[in-house]
C-alpha cells in the first residue's frame, strides 16, 4: 500500500469508524465519556504516536508509553480531527457498533473485535494501537488524561 492509498483510507470516515469499536473494546468497562473518542485519531492517525500503541504492552500507561513532549500540538490536532471523529461516531453508532446514552458510549454486546483477525499488516496495527490506546487509559479520570495530554479545552 502506498502513501497515498493511506492518507485516504486514514482520514475516511467509513475507514475510521471502525477504529471506535477497538478503542473501547481496550477500556476495561467497555464504555467511556464520548469526549474521550475525540483523542482517538489524533493518537492513532499520528504515525509515531501509532507505532507507539501499537507496541505498548500490559505495563505501559498513559504516563509510561510518551513523554511529555510528544504531546505537543495535540490539543490542535485534536480540532483538526473533530469533524471526522463526528462522521464516524455517526457512522459506527449507524452500523450499530455503538450505543450512545447521554455523554456515554457504549461498545454494542453483540460486536467481536479483534485486531488478530485482520490480515493487512499496516490496518491491523491501527486496529492494535486503537485498543491499546484505550487500554492506557484504564484507570486514569478524564481530567487526569486532560492534564497529561495539555488539553484545555475540547
Amino acid at each position: 500500500m502506498d502513501i497515498e492509498s493511506v492518507k485516504i483510507i486514514s482520514y475516511n470516515p467509513y475507514f475510521c469508524n471502525n477504529l471506535i469499536p477497538f478503542f473501547i473494546n481496550g477500556l476495561e468497562k467497555k464504555e467511556c465519556q464520548i469526549s474521550l473518542v475525540y483523542l482517538l485519531f489524533p493518537m492513532v492517525l499520528h504515525r509515531d504516536s501509532r507505532e507507539k500503541l501499537s507496541k505498548a504492552n500490559s505495563r505501559s500507561s498513559i504516563f509510561t508509553l510518551f513523554s511529555d513532549n510528544e504531546y505537543a500540538g495535540i490539543e490542535y490536532r485534536v480540532e483538526d480531527f473533530e469533524t471526522l471523529t463526528n462522521q464516524s461516531l455517526i457512522l459506527a453508532t449507524n452500523r450499530h457498533y455503538l450505543k450512545i446514552d447521554n455523554d456515554k458510549i457504549k461498545l454494542r454486546k453483540s460486536i467481536k473485535v479483534d485486531h488478530l483477525t485482520e490480515k493487512d499488516k499496516l490496518i491491523r496495527q491501527y486496529y492494535k494501537a486503537s485498543f491499546e490506546f484505550g487500554r492506557i487509559l484504564n484507570g486514569h479520570s478524564i481530567i487526569d488524561i486532560f492534564i497529561k495530554l495539555g488539553i484545555r479545552k475540547l
